[in-house]
């Protein structure tokens, strides 16, 4: 804790081998992020209405017809699915208790990084609370989806928090470890 009650900027004087295991760490967050973005993209996280069908159930759209000549299956319809059954809460239960064992690590850490980055204190506290709201929002998103209509669009905008929240943190900290020092910091002790 004595490095917070330091002066800000002490990330930037830092051994090597510190600024490369926190480097590390980073790159690997956003690593992270974006296979997140991209299993999102691809799934139901960024369609409200996706989303809603995933958690809380519902119908499907009709299907669109085969184009360009393909041959389209025909189904009776005993064996058509048209709607989607809510996610059960087991299954609910599992995935937030991976999340909330996991989220609050990865947002405790690289806030506790980009606090010692010493950007100021108000964007500090922007960026570290909007954070712990983003992973709250991304952990209750599913539950409240799955309770309430029509708040499918808490999965992106939880996504989209995340990702700017821990991202922006990660990549400014990132380059604040690798800025020359000032001429007046002192190293870190």
């Amino acid at each position: 804790m004595r490095d917070f009650r330091k002066r800000r900027g002490q990330l930037r004087t830092l051994d090597a081998t510190a600024r490369a295991l926190h480097s590390i760490f980073l790159l690997f967050i956003l690593a992270g992020l974006t296979v997140a973005s991209l299993l999102y993209s691809d799934g139901p996280t960024l369609d409200p209405a996706a989303a809603e069908r995933y958690y809380a159930g519902g119908a499907l759209p009709a299907a669109a017809p085969a184009a360009g000549g393909d041959i389209a299956l025909e189904l009776p319809p005993e064996l058509t699915v048209t709607t989607v059954e809510p996610m059960n809460q087991r299954r609910l239960i599992e995935i937030t208790h991976g999340h909330l064992f996991v989220m609050p690590l990865i947002w405790l850490t690289v806030a506790h990084l980009f606090a010692l980055a010493g950007f100021g204190l108000r964007l500090t506290q922007a960026a570290v609370f909007g954070g712990a709201a983003a992973v709250a929002l991304h952990i209750a998103a599913p539950w409240i989806i799955r309770s309430v209509a029509g708040t499918g669009w808490l999965m992106p905008l939880s996504g989209i928090g995340l990702l700017l929240t821990l991202g922006g943190m990660a990549v400014a900290t990132l380059v604040e470890l690798w800025r020359l020092p000032a001429a007046n910091d002192q190293p870190a002790a």
